[in-house]
């Protein structure tokens, strides 16, 4: 088994990295999310980061990266704080 420190991952090329420590929590399933803005224009988004909070009532949480560009997904859930998901 290979076992690594803090200082021997910082050293590891990036991309190598990112992948590594990507595959650590296992297979992640994807979902579909489809959102509609407030002008009715349909969005369709693929998403893997999802945590299961709760059976009655049915919550399913969801994470989203920073919002650092439009994330039309986030602003149309945002807006109106129902989906679906598939």
């Amino acid at each position: 088994m290979w076992q690594a420190g803090a200082a021997q991952l910082a050293q590891l090329n990036p991309a190598f990295r990112r992948n590594l420590i990507n595959c650590l929590p296992s297979y992640k399933p994807l979902h579909l999310m489809g959102t509609r803005s407030a002008a009715g224009i349909p969005n369709l988004a693929l998403f893997s980061q999802h945590i299961h909070l709760g059976a009655d009532p049915s919550l399913v949480g969801i994470l989203f990266r920073p919002h650092t560009v439009d994330r039309d997904s986030l602003e149309n859930f945002s807006k109106k704080k129902r989906e679906s998901m598939r």
